[in-house]
């Protein structure tokens, strides 16, 4: 969904890979029994209804307004969609709208899973799902400056 002069207007599934979507809160509900479904939410968000794995991977800053990425929770859902399409599932991520939490994930993902820059993996993102809103301020300043990720403590992906 999408906020333009005063109403939302829904925004339809996005397709990265053949095995590798983004949607909203609709598309996750709607998401077929056979698709492995990753619901990004915000800390203190009421859980789904749907069955979907459910991951935080943002925590508010001390000003209340902002958020930043925590990066192992990050690297946790990277690893779950790369396990996902590993077994063969179609893999959809999706937040409230589709617009940061789940384009900003699957960003996170292709960053440490095909070695794109984070320039090459947004171009990516946005051009998929061109609402896609590109979240740098949430991501920690070494990923800003460099444009690629730490490596991974928690296990590859």
């Amino acid at each position: 969904m999408i906020f333009d002069g005063g109403h939302l207007e829904r925004v339809e599934l996005s397709r990265i890979f053949d095995d590798l979507w983004i949607g909203d809160m609709v598309d996750g509900q709607s998401a077929k029994p056979t698709q492995a479904v990753l619901c990004v939410m915000w800390p203190g968000e009421p859980g789904q209804s749907h069955p979907c794995h459910r991951i935080v991977t943002t925590e508010p800053l001390a000003d209340g307004r902002s958020v930043r990425v925590v990066p192992s929770r990050m690297d946790e859902a990277a690893r779950w969609i790369f396990e996902q399409r590993q077994a063969g599932r179609s893999v959809l991520v999706h937040c409230a709208f589709g617009v940061e939490r789940s384009p900003l994930t699957v960003v996170w993902y292709l960053m440490r899973k095909h070695q794109l820059t984070l320039q090459e993996a947004y171009d990516v993102v946005c051009w998929c799902r061109p609402v896609a809103a590109r979240r740098l301020h949430w991501l920690p300043a070494s990923v800003r400056e460099t444009g690629r990720l730490p490596p991974d403590d928690g296990g590859n992906v």
